[in-house]
């Protein structure tokens, strides 16, 4: 069967282009599935943390579970453009230092406060920090794939995103889940699992340090990056986020 008639065969035979790409586009590929699967094994089991690990009432952990995400959309638009004027690497670190900074206090809040009421508080505060951490992550990662991506595979690399990004919820849902529910409980496995997201995100910060953010695969956007320092990415980031779109991605949007 050739692959003109197998969309499938067609569709994975477009990444031989990759073949010309940079490692740094394969080190923001890995940044990228650490933090999904940080990202995906916390929001399944989240609710369930709040409310057997942390006392909430049901209807306060869906609550905060909300306020996360909006405060996620609302944090996008205040450091879409951060990227293009302090650089990606220092993007990296400020959003990766937010993020574990939150779910630190967010996973340890309930063990070290001296009461319910303030471990309670605790885990308020580690939300809303993380949730801003976050909010760097889907910008300053798209923003890496576009620069260590020729135009010719861009289409193709933004493909390897989101790819990666659905084999790190499958994995984080299927077995990292089921994993520590099994050796750990209901109650204890939300707990390990949200502490194992961290260190995902740790493995995440520590792969950024090895990234060349002056490694353009296109030198015409190097010229225009010195020319418009503060272009703002807000918009793109807002159309790209967490969520795969059900058709093949356009690298206009990105």
């Amino acid at each position: 069967m050739n692959e003109s008639a197998n969309p499938i065969l067609k569709y994975f035979s477009e990444f031989k282009i990759l073949k010309t790409v940079s490692k740094d586009f394969w080190l923001t590929n890995v940044v990228q599935f650490f933090d999904g699967m940080a990202y995906f094994s916390m929001i399944t089991v989240f609710v369930l943390y709040l409310t057997d690990y942390c006392s909430f009432n049901d209807a306060d952990a869906a609550l905060w579970v909300g306020l996360y995400t909006l405060f996620i959309s609302a944090f996008v638009f205040a450091v879409g453009s951060i990227c293009d004027i302090i650089g990606i690497r220092r993007t990296y670190l400020i959003g990766f230092i937010i993020l574990i900074a939150g779910r630190l206090i967010m996973g340890f809040g309930p063990d070290l406060s001296p009461t319910v009421d303030s471990g309670r508080l605790a885990v308020m505060a580690g939300i809303l920090i993380m949730s801003f951490g976050t909010a760097f992550m889907s910008p300053v990662i798209q923003t890496s794939i576009r620069r260590f991506t020729p135009l010719k595979a861009r289409s193709t690399g933004f493909n390897i995103y989101y790819l990666l990004m659905n084999i790190s919820a499958v994995i984080a849902n299927v077995f990292l889940i089921e994993f520590f529910r099994k050796h750990f409980g209901a109650v204890d496995g939300g707990y390990w699992i949200i502490n194992f997201g961290t260190l995902m995100v740790l493995l995440g910060c520590i792969t950024t340090r090895f990234i060349n953010e002056d490694n353009y695969a296109e030198p015409s956007e190097r010229e225009a990056n010195i020319n418009a320092p503060s272009a703002d990415l807000s918009s793109s980031s807002w159309r790209c986020g967490r969520n795969p779109p059900s058709a093949n991605l356009s690298s206009s949007l990105c």
